[in-house]
């Protein structure tokens, strides 16, 4: 075993140890914090992603996309809509697929990391700061800014020389909504898992910051929507949402194992995108002269968003029926779990 491994697994023991060593002594800390991951899960996470990730794994498998240089296009585009893990999730998955080399992968991951229209204009803007309009200006300056360091950065070479063949795989429609509905799930537990975990970490930040308020600096790079949620100022904001933090990075580094994304490229591509974002939001408050109203650390997540029951019991049935569907139409081999899946 080499000095350095030995010393990560060391660290990461101590880490670990001392992590369960907070829970012990303050275990009301660790409820709190879990408690609030819940909420933000069940209340701003899962209504705005979900449904964007469910129709953005559904047609990226569809036949629309048969080259390599569309289907990459229509990655960067998907990730723009679909939130942070879409795009690294559709890479992975078109790697696995041979649809696309490790090569081109790893490169153009540090690109398609990007938050979703619904987690910024519904969550951010109208559920924390109390204004659509705001969420309309951040996520304008969020795509701005990824579509700016994307073109500039994006060698060209990377889609022009590759030369994988796509498989002669082809799903039915029914099979791809199942599968997709799949993949959505899997994307949000992952990222439900990881929100709430670091906002435990958080809550320990935020209760020993009490003592020492240089501590509190840890809250704006750990997990974004806790962090968003912490500051509540709309340029902090811009570019958290392009830094992405800490737990977005695991995700992606997580489902990119394979991968093995370059570490230097992907945080130096996240802080640009930061800063950009923050240039273009000052820009476009000060040419439409908007006025950005003072927002308060103690700014509560409001829980209402803009899903009515009739739209949601409306999407409900649309899936019920499609399911229907693909259970009628799909051959069974008599094992359950297979069929489903």
């Amino acid at each position: 075993m080499s000095f350095k491994k030995q010393y990560s697994d060391y660290f990461f023991s101590f880490s670990a140890i001392f992590f369960m060593g907070l829970i012990i002594s303050a275990p009301k800390v660790c409820a709190a914090g879990a408690q609030k991951g819940l909420m933000l899960c069940s209340g701003a996470l899962i209504p705005a992603l979900f449904p964007f990730a469910v129709p953005v794994l559904f047609l990226i498998n569809t036949s629309a996309f048969k080259s390599i240089n569309k289907k990459c296009l229509a990655l960067f585009l998907l990730s723009l809509i679909g939130g942070y893990p879409i795009g690294a999730k559709l890479i992975c998955e078109l790697c696995k697929s041979n649809q696309l080399s490790k090569e081109t992968a790893r490169k153009i991951l540090p690109f398609y990391i990007n938050a979703g229209p619904a987690f910024i204009i519904v969550a951010v803007g109208k559920g924390l700061l109390g204004s659509v309009m705001l969420g309309y200006i951040l996520f304008a300056s969020h795509i701005a800014s990824s579509v700016i360091i994307s073109a500039a950065l994006i060698p060209h070479y990377i889609l022009s020389n590759n030369q994988n063949k796509l498989p002669n795989k082809s799903l039915s429609l029914s099979d791809n909504f199942v599968l997709s509905i799949k993949g959505a799930t899997d994307a949000c537990i992952s990222i439900c898992a990881f929100v709430i975990f670091f906002s435990v970490v958080n809550e320990y930040v935020l209760h020993f910051s009490q003592g020492f308020k240089p501590l509190s600096i840890l809250l704006y790079f750990t997990e974004v929507t806790s962090a968003v949620k912490q500051s509540g100022n709309i340029y902090v904001i811009s570019f958290l949402l392009g830094f992405s933090g800490i737990s977005i990075w695991m995700q992606v580094l997580f489902v990119s194992e394979n991968i093995k994304p370059n570490i230097a490229v992907f945080s130096a591509v996240r802080i640009i995108h930061g800063l950009l974002s923050v240039l273009i939001t000052t820009a476009i408050i000060r040419i439409f002269k908007i006025s950005v109203p003072t927002f308060s650390n103690n700014t509560t997540l409001q829980s209402k968003f803009t899903y009515s029951s009739l739209a949601l019991s409306f999407s409900l049935l649309i899936m019920v029926i499609v399911l229907l569907i693909n259970i009628v139409s799909k051959k069974h081999s008599g094992n359950i779990i297979k069929d489903m899946i």
